[in-house]
């Protein structure tokens, strides 16, 4: 769970799921809405960094190192504070 006070928009409280691992035949099945979600993609974690904006790569780290851990994490604008 990660909480992204802000000043103008309100508070937002976003959550990160584990989706976890897909075979190949699964993957074949997913067929995005093209309204909700327009494409979806894997990527290697060595990647997080440039294919996201800081505060949301921060997000997907903290996910990763807490589901490594099989613990919950409570985050503010990804950084763990709790």
């Amino acid at each position: 769970m990660d909480w992204a006070p802000h000043p103008v928009e309100e508070d937002k409280l976003l959550f990160v799921f584990d989706g976890g691992f897909l075979f190949p035949g699964e993957r074949a099945q997913i067929n995005p809405d093209g309204v909700e979600i327009g494409e979806y993609a894997s990527h290697a974690v060595d990647q997080i960094d440039t294919l996201l904006i800081p505060h949301l790569a921060r997000r997907v780290h903290a996910a990763l190192d807490t589901g490594s851990r099989l613990e919950t994490t409570d985050l503010k604008h990804g950084t763990a504070w709790l």
